[in-house]
């Protein structure tokens, strides 16, 4: 085994004074492999190559805690970086769902929501709930429910013990003109998947968006909570999209 070559071992002994506890090599109490990475860096970039297995059996602490923590799979807002800080995020594709535009009639408000649809594929975010602490992510989410996504749901990308946040069935009715979508929360959800997915992810949410209704223009005084400037070019690219799609624009 590599850790047992007397080889490595020369003129390394700082190794065992960093991985103390387990095996020689092994991550013990108080271990950190970052520690390792900023003293091996200033002066043995040229042994890096050495390195490479060690650190990769050590694994990085973000990994270890993969069976500690928990992630969210964002399908609207949350894609967008820009409105969040949940750490590891990176984008997938899921299966048996479908993105759908739904009233929340307990908070009189439209958002968008998750259908179960075994014939439906949609782009998204994943990222990390450390420690599982769901509070503040809940209270964001206020209205949906969480469900767990199996390893068979991801299409594309890495797989994770990801939840999904979709509206009580029993509590929601399609958008309509007293309860518009809001067009600065499109345009911030737009944003989120062009810079996740570019130009043709921007097309296929469009493509596979179900329940679109009446659209409220609040750009100049928005409603949505988290809205941002968004470019010109992507704001044009919502106005012409929604105007193929027919859907009613409403005036502040």
């Amino acid at each position: 085994m590599w850790h047992h070559s007397p080889e490595l071992f020369a003129d390394r002994s700082f190794c065992l004074r960093v991985y103390r506890g387990g095996c020689s090599f092994g991550l013990g109490a108080g271990s950190n492999v970052s520690r390792v990475c900023a003293f091996v860096l200033p002066d043995r970039l040229s042994r890096l190559q050495v390195f490479s297995r060690p650190l990769a059996i050590a694994r990085p602490i973000a990994q270890i805690n993969d069976m500690d923590d928990a992630f969210f799979f964002g399908y609207g807002s949350l894609v967008n970086r820009h409105t969040h800080d949940y750490p590891d995020a990176f984008p997938v594709t899921i299966r048996g769902w479908r993105r759908e535009w739904r009233m929340a009639r307990s908070l009189g408000r439209t958002f968008l929501s998750a259908v179960p649809d075994d014939s439906a594929q949609i782009d998204g975010l994943v990222a990390r709930v450390p420690g599982n602490d769901w509070a503040a992510l809940d209270v964001r989410e206020t209205g949906y429910r969480r469900h767990a996504l199996g390893a068979g749901a991801f299409a594309r990308g890495a797989v994770r013990p990801a939840q999904i946040y979709a509206i009580v069935p029993q509590d929601t009715q399609a958008a309509s003109h007293d309860a518009p979508i809001k067009l600065s929360y499109l345009d911030v959800v737009v944003e989120g998947f062009a810079l996740e997915f570019g130009t043709e992810g921007v097309a296929r949410f469009f493509e596979t968006t179900t329940g679109w209704g009446p659209v409220l223009d609040d750009r100049t005084a928005p409603h949505y909570p988290r809205a941002r400037p968004v470019a010109a070019s992507l704001l044009r690219l919502v106005d012409d999209r929604l105007k193929a799609m027919g859907v009613p624009r409403l005036a502040l």
